[in-house]
């Protein structure tokens, strides 16, 4: 059984080769000779009916009725015999398309003459087409009218006609076209055997023309030549190589030659007197009884060899069964188990007993048992003739399994469906690790939320419905803030927390029906569906509340911002998936530009922006590799002495001969893109080369926060020192006030390690930002720069100078220096002075230019 197993089914089940001839179960295909045979017989009927047409051409009687006072066989008969011969000979072997159809026609014509011949028999229609090649007289032994074939040899065209038509249309019209001929091949025999024993009663119907002896034996030839190229049961059992075809051709020429030569016998004997007629019945019936106890007596030996044999071959084949490490079973047509062997009980948890009374859909998964029974009623059916699939089981324990199953249908001798053998081997594990690595593939290892990839396959679909059913689709792109700042400062194991918190705060965020996706190292992806414009801007802001909560990491409290972008596509904008990403991306940048912590919906003119960007940032590059950027210096005023004691560097882009872009314009840009990087390294050695030219006054400098965290930054300023020969404390670097809260790690060795070489640092802005003044006692800051916004309110009478004047107090206390930005005005720069400010700036002092402009030697 495993070996017709083998022959059909993968080779991964791991079933050994077994030699065809062990295999009982086989059903072997018919040899060449059924073909040749067929096309013989129906060569031979055409040279019989060709003989006879010959006969009437040259008016020979011996040609026309092979003996003596036999019936002339009719040339319409014969021309009939002809067409039919060349029908079976079109039809034996390959067919092609035109070879069917002339087949098939010729046979037509066949069943058209018999009708027309039948038909002139029982209303005397008198059409007078079997006088259109030659003509009989009336006197012709037992012939009813001139040149009219037989009834019985009409008869027999007809169904040989139907015969050749059916032939080659599939098994059953197959079968039908076989029994057609097998009675035409009775009727043929019948005309002959009257002749044999002289009884007219065979081979006339009453008083029609009787059959002639060519024609019988023509017919005869072709209804063999039939059956025989049909190639159905009949010929499958005589052709077939195991006992039953062996003990039926053995059987066949006896039941054929022994009762037709006893009759003959009895037959003879009784015409010259031998026997009486109750010695003849006598005889006749104990050679039947003879012959049938023969017959009956060979057939059970056979039999019982056969059976024998096929247990003899069964025996190793069950023994494999048995004890294959793989499940196997024999199922009947309905799917009932016949047999299983002890791996199949394994799997299930079931006995073998227990599985026998059970079919294949008793153990199956209830999601898998109406595609598993249509699978095997196709194969039971012959439509297929093996199966592999992966199925889920249950086993007795409630578990479910995954089996590869592996099914094969095996027919019997004649070549119907006799059952079906199963294979199963357990894949559960593998499975398991399929469908674990399929979802590392498309989910993010650290969240467990959908990564990239499975976010645009199912952006893809979401863009597909909306553009079927109309609604719209939102796609927030989301993205930490300054979240470099928490690796970089507290560590990648912080930042992996602060990711899984801000994972799970915006999961619980939307909707069930949403898709968060993390596509980066900290951006996130919300893909909404069948949402409106207003829904969606509030979902992104639930979004970004949810995520502005208060987390504590590694003992510090850390208050995480996100940044949200939203795009939404609507059905009827035909917008694509990659266009939904491009537009929430442009938003999120505008986002981040505006100060972050923040939602924006796209605009049209997100877009034109995000391509200026573009441009700038490819000017920009080009700018910082031809050393077209520029410092401008503007002074500092000490406004005790009133004098300059030092100059601040600016930074300015020259972009034509009357444009001069400030930092507001491209430094994001800088930012984004890194370029902040060589450029704030260009701008400390232009800074140091300046104060190096002026031994009278220091630089101040403004570092970005990436400058900060970046790990060469104090080799750097070393460096830049020792190249230009300049004292540590005439290089101050400013910081804005975020940038100071909270830091750690390489940061916080960044600034104590720049402050241990001598570098000052000043506070950018101070009182714009978190304002904890913890940090001016924790880190080595030794310089305030009170922000513009409220120098500009002094003598409005809006509080600033209450706030200034603290901040006067604060710096003094602390040991700092407080320098006063913005000064614009005299009664500002007086103010100032009144209040003991130590320094001060602005455009009242001087305006940034290349080289320092003449300050103010007093301000009074």
């Amino acid at each position: 059984m495993l070996g017709v197993a083998k022959a059909v089914m993968p080779e991964r089940l791991g079933v050994k080769d077994i030699p065809s001839s062990t295999v009982p179960f086989r059903a072997h295909e018919p040899p060449g000779w059924p073909a040749t045979f067929a096309r013989i017989t129906a060569a031979a009927a055409i040279a019989v009916a060709a003989v006879v047409l010959l006969g009437w051409l040259i008016d020979a009687d011996s040609l026309k009725r092979f003996l003596p006072g036999a019936v002339d066989m009719k040339t319409n008969a014969a021309v009939g015999v002809v067409m039919a011969g060349v029908a079976v000979l079109l039809k034996v072997g390959d067919l092609s398309h035109r070879r069917r159809l002339l087949g098939d026609g010729l046979g037509l014509v066949c069943v058209v003459l018999g009708l027309v011949t039948l038909a002139e028999y029982v209303t005397g229609w008198q059409p007078g087409i079997d006088e259109q090649l030659f003509s009989e007289s009336l006197t012709a032994v037992r012939t009813s009218s001139p040149n009219r074939m037989a009834a019985s040899v009409a008869m027999s065209l007809v169904l040989l006609g139907a015969a050749v038509v059916l032939t080659g249309r599939g098994r059953r019209r197959t079968a039908a076209a076989q029994c057609l001929a097998g009675l035409v091949g009775m009727l043929a025999a019948l005309a002959l055997v009257g002749y044999g024993y002289g009884s007219l009663l065979l081979y006339q119907w009453r008083r029609s023309t009787a059959a002639a002896i060519p024609a019988g034996i023509a017919l005869l030839l072709l209804g063999a030549a039939v059956v025989v190229a049909a190639r159905g049961p009949p010929i499958s059992l005589l052709t077939s190589q195991r006992p039953g075809g062996m003990l039926a051709r053995r059987l066949l020429p006896l039941i054929v030659v022994i009762p037709l030569g006893a009759g003959w016998l009895l037959h003879v004997a009784g015409q010259r007197g031998w026997a009486d007629p109750a010695l003849q019945t006598a005889l006749g019936s104990l050679t039947t009884v003879a012959l049938l106890t023969l017959l009956t007596l060979g057939t059970a030996l056979g039999l019982e060899r056969a059976d024998a044999a096929r247990a003899a071959a069964e025996a190793p084949l069950r023994l494999a069964l048995q004890t294959t490490p793989i499940g196997a079973a024999i199922l009947d047509l309905d799917g009932r188990f016949v047999e299983v062997n002890d791996a199949m009980c394994q799997i299930f948890g079931i006995d073998a007993a227990t599985l026998a009374t059970m079919t294949s859909w008793d153990v199956s998964h209830p999601d898998e048992v109406a595609a598993d029974r249509e699978r095997f009623a196709r194969l039971a059916r012959g439509e297929t003739a093996t199966t592999v699939t992966e199925e889920r089981y249950v086993r007795a324990d409630g578990d479910i399994c995954w089996l590869l199953v592996a099914r094969a249908l095996v027919r019997d001798d004649s070549d119907a469906a006799a059952y079906v053998i199963s294979q199963a081997q357990d894949i559960t594990d593998a499975k398991r690790i399929q469908d674990r690595l399929a979802h590392q593939a498309s989910h993010d290892q650290l969240t467990g939320l959908p990564n990239r990839v499975l976010l645009l396959d199912r952006l893809h679909q979401a863009v597909a419905r909306s553009a079927r059913t109309g609604y719209s689709v939102a796609l927030m792109f989301c993205d930490l803030d300054h979240f470099k700042v928490i690796n970089d400062s507290l560590g990648h194991e912080a930042g992996d927390r602060v990711l899984l918190t801000v994972a799970d705060r915006m999961t619980s965020a939307v909707r069930t029906s949403d898709t968060v996706a993390r596509v980066g190292g900290d951006e996130f992806v919300v893909l909404a569906e069948d949402i409106d414009l207003a829904y969606a801007a509030a979902l992104a802001n639930r979004i970004r509340l949810g995520v502005r909560q208060p987390l504590d990491v590694n003992h510090r409290q850390l208050l995480p911002t996100v940044s949200v972008g939203v795009a939404l596509g609507e059905g009827t904008r035909g917008i694509g998936a990659g266009d939904l990403l491009r537009d929430a991306d442009y938003a999120l940048y505008r986002a981040k530009e505006r100060g972050r912590d923040s939602v924006e919906m796209f605009e049209e003119a997100l877009r034109l922006r995000a391509v200026e960007c573009f441009e700038v940032e490819s000017e920009l590059r080009a700018a910082v590799a031809a050393d077209a950027l520029a410092l401008h210096y503007q002074p500092i005023i000490d406004l005790d002495a009133g004098r300059v004691t030092g100059y601040e560097a600016l930074l300015r882009w020259p972009r034509g001969a009357d444009t001069t872009w400030t930092p507001d314009k491209f430094l994001h840009v800088a930012e984004e893109t890194g370029l902040i990087i060589p450029i704030g390294d260009w701008v400390l050695d232009r800074a140091a080369a300046f104060a190096a030219a002026h031994p009278d006054a220091f630089v101040s400098v403004n570092l970005s926060v990436r400058q900060l965290y970046h790990p060469q930054l104090i080799e750097h300023v070393q460096g830049v020192l020792a190249r230009h020969d300049l004292r540590p404390d005439r290089l101050h670097l400013e910081l804005v006030e975020s940038a100071l809260i909270g830091p750690g790690g390489a940061a916080l060795a960044t600034l104590r390690g720049l402050h241990d070489i001598g570098v000052r640092f000043a506070v950018d802005d101070f009182g714009t930002g978190y304002s904890a003044l913890s940090y001016l006692h924790d880190l080595p800051v030794a310089e305030l720069k009170i922000d513009r916004s409220f120098t500009g309110r002094i003598g409005l009478g809006t509080g600033a100078e209450r706030i200034i004047e603290a901040l006067i107090v604060l710096g003094r206390t602390l040991g700092l220096d407080v320098v006063a930005e913005g000064v614009e005005t005299r009664d500002q720069a007086e103010w100032l002075v009144r209040r003991h400010c130590p320094k001060a700036q602005g455009f009242y002092y001087g305006r940034p230019a290349p080289a320092p402009a003449d300050a103010r030697d007093s301000v009074a």
